[in-house]
Protein backbone atom coordinates (compact mmCIF):
# COMPACT_ATOMS: atom_id res chain seq x y z
CA UNK A 1 0.00 0.00 0.00
CA UNK A 2 0.92 3.74 -0.26
CA UNK A 3 1.73 4.15 3.17
CA UNK A 4 4.24 0.90 3.13
CA UNK A 5 5.87 2.47 0.30
CA UNK A 6 7.47 5.33 2.03
CA UNK A 7 8.86 2.96 4.38
CA UNK A 8 10.73 0.52 1.78
CA UNK A 9 13.72 2.46 2.57
CA UNK A 10 13.93 1.48 6.25
CA UNK A 11 13.00 -1.87 6.10
CA UNK A 12 15.47 -2.46 3.68
CA UNK A 13 17.92 -0.41 6.17
CA UNK A 14 17.04 -2.86 9.26
CA UNK A 15 16.71 -5.96 7.17
CA UNK A 16 18.44 -6.01 4.07
CA UNK A 17 17.50 -4.77 0.63
CA UNK A 18 17.16 -8.45 -0.54
CA UNK A 19 14.87 -9.40 2.10
CA UNK A 20 12.72 -6.09 1.73
CA UNK A 21 13.27 -6.83 -1.94
CA UNK A 22 10.95 -10.33 -1.26
CA UNK A 23 9.02 -9.66 1.26
CA UNK A 24 7.41 -6.42 -1.25
CA UNK A 25 7.34 -8.81 -4.38
CA UNK A 26 5.50 -11.73 -2.58
CA UNK A 27 3.06 -8.93 -1.47
CA UNK A 28 2.86 -7.14 -4.62
CA UNK A 29 2.40 -10.42 -6.83
CA UNK A 30 -0.73 -11.80 -8.28
CA UNK A 31 -0.34 -15.15 -5.66
CA UNK A 32 -2.28 -17.43 -8.13
CA UNK A 33 -1.12 -15.83 -11.43
CA UNK A 34 2.59 -16.03 -10.11
CA UNK A 35 2.34 -20.01 -9.10
CA UNK A 36 0.46 -20.43 -12.66
CA UNK A 37 2.02 -18.76 -15.08
CA UNK A 38 5.51 -17.32 -14.06
CA UNK A 39 8.76 -19.48 -15.41
CA UNK A 40 12.60 -18.84 -14.43
CA UNK A 41 13.22 -16.75 -17.50
CA UNK A 42 9.83 -14.42 -17.23
CA UNK A 43 12.43 -11.23 -15.74
CA UNK A 44 9.11 -9.34 -14.60
CA UNK A 45 6.31 -9.80 -12.14
CA UNK A 46 3.28 -8.11 -12.09
CA UNK A 47 3.32 -5.05 -9.37
CA UNK A 48 -0.44 -5.61 -8.50
CA UNK A 49 0.41 -2.13 -6.19
CA UNK A 50 1.77 -0.02 -8.93
CA UNK A 51 0.35 -1.58 -11.65
CA UNK A 52 3.66 -1.72 -13.57
CA UNK A 53 5.74 -4.62 -13.51
CA UNK A 54 8.81 -5.66 -11.31
CA UNK A 55 11.93 -7.24 -12.73
CA UNK A 56 12.79 -10.70 -10.91
CA UNK A 57 16.06 -12.54 -11.31
CA UNK A 58 16.63 -16.30 -11.24
CA UNK A 59 17.37 -16.58 -7.96
CA UNK A 60 14.15 -13.90 -6.40
CA UNK A 61 12.03 -16.26 -8.50
CA UNK A 62 13.19 -19.60 -6.58
CA UNK A 63 12.61 -17.76 -3.51
CA UNK A 64 9.90 -16.65 -3.94
CA UNK A 65 8.22 -19.60 -5.00
CA UNK A 66 9.72 -21.35 -2.03
CA UNK A 67 7.67 -18.36 0.01
CA UNK A 68 4.61 -18.63 -1.57
CA UNK A 69 4.35 -22.93 -1.24
CA UNK A 70 5.38 -22.33 2.47
CA UNK A 71 3.03 -19.45 2.98
CA UNK A 72 0.17 -22.15 1.80
CA UNK A 73 1.56 -24.67 3.94
CA UNK A 74 1.27 -22.39 7.00
CA UNK A 75 -2.39 -22.37 6.13
CA UNK A 76 -3.03 -26.11 6.12
CA UNK A 77 -3.80 -28.06 8.71
CA UNK A 78 -1.87 -31.51 8.25
CA UNK A 79 -4.70 -33.93 9.15
CA UNK A 80 -6.78 -32.43 6.76
CA UNK A 81 -7.24 -33.63 3.14
CA UNK A 82 -6.09 -31.48 1.05
CA UNK A 83 -9.10 -29.77 -1.61
CA UNK A 84 -8.61 -29.48 -5.59
CA UNK A 85 -7.88 -26.32 -6.15
CA UNK A 86 -5.03 -26.37 -3.19
CA UNK A 87 -3.66 -29.52 -4.38
CA UNK A 88 -3.65 -27.49 -7.83
CA UNK A 89 -1.69 -24.52 -6.25
CA UNK A 90 0.78 -26.68 -4.84
CA UNK A 91 1.62 -28.67 -7.69
CA UNK A 92 1.68 -25.69 -9.73
CA UNK A 93 4.57 -24.74 -7.61
CA UNK A 94 6.45 -28.48 -7.16
CA UNK A 95 9.03 -28.09 -10.67
CA UNK A 96 10.41 -24.24 -8.58
CA UNK A 97 10.43 -25.33 -5.01
CA UNK A 98 13.66 -26.76 -3.02
CA UNK A 99 14.24 -30.06 -2.66
CA UNK A 100 14.01 -29.30 0.86
CA UNK A 101 10.46 -27.74 0.75
CA UNK A 102 9.73 -30.81 -1.11
CA UNK A 103 10.79 -33.13 1.54
CA UNK A 104 9.34 -31.20 4.41
CA UNK A 105 5.31 -31.15 3.19
CA UNK A 106 5.65 -34.87 2.69
CA UNK A 107 6.81 -35.05 6.29
CA UNK A 108 4.60 -33.04 8.05
CA UNK A 109 1.36 -33.50 5.48
CA UNK A 110 2.31 -37.66 4.92
CA UNK A 111 -1.30 -38.32 4.22
CA UNK A 112 -1.21 -35.37 1.53
CA UNK A 113 2.05 -36.69 -0.33
CA UNK A 114 3.66 -35.30 -3.29
CA UNK A 115 5.84 -36.20 -6.26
Amino acid sequence: NAEYMGERPEVARVFGAQAERLAYLFCAMDRTAFAFHATPDCGSIADRFTGSSATCSREEFYDLCDLLFANELEQLHPRVPLDASTTEFLNALLPFVSTEAIIFFNRVFARNAVA
